[in-house]
């Protein structure tokens, strides 16, 4: 996989949480559908697919990182199954059974309403690219707050990921 200009290569902690995050909330289920926030490489939705999704959509507000992300997903044969665009949360109108977002917190905080909204009834909600002894404290406030309920965290280093289950 060629990261191009954009972030992400799978060997950053915040990276290996969520995609155990990915790996446990997929366990046992086919044909679910995951939507990838700030997807850089294509990295997490692309693994989402070899987890038994059936149906990734990703997107990514920088267009080097659409750019990498739509070659990553060619080069490995996926584009039957995974879509890469540079839509804003606010165009799409669709709900999913598994949301992720390996974004900085003040980021994840601005799009807290739009990334609850796009997670089905039911389904998870994670997390990353968060400093775990300053910032889990406050996503989980201000997501429990808005309705979810936590569903766990996970944690490497000074890096954490969080997961959500939207009731």
């Amino acid at each position: 996989m060629d990261p191009g200009m954009a972030f992400g290569t799978g060997h950053h902690a915040t990276t290996a949480l969520t995609l155990e995050f990915i790996s446990e909330s997929l366990e046992g289920t086919a044909g679910k559908r995951l939507l990838d926030v700030g997807t850089g490489t294509g990295i997490l939705g692309m693994a989402g697919l070899l987890f038994n999704a059936g149906e990734v959509r990703a997107t990514d507000n920088d267009p080097d990182a659409v750019k990498a992300a739509t070659d990553n997903v060619a080069f490995n044969g996926l584009q039957e199954k995974m879509t890469v665009s540079q839509a804003s949360l606010s165009e799409i109108d669709d709900s999913y059974d598994v949301v992720i977002a390996n974004i900085v917190h003040d980021v994840l905080i601005s799009m807290a309403d739009d990334l609850i909204r796009l997670t089905k009834t039911g389904g998870y909600l994670i997390l990353s690219g968060l400093l775990a002894k300053t910032q889990v404290g406050n996503i989980r406030e201000v997501f429990c707050s808005k309705g979810l309920s936590f569903a766990g965290e996970k944690l490497r280093a000074e890096w954490a990921a969080i997961r959500f289950i939207k009731n």
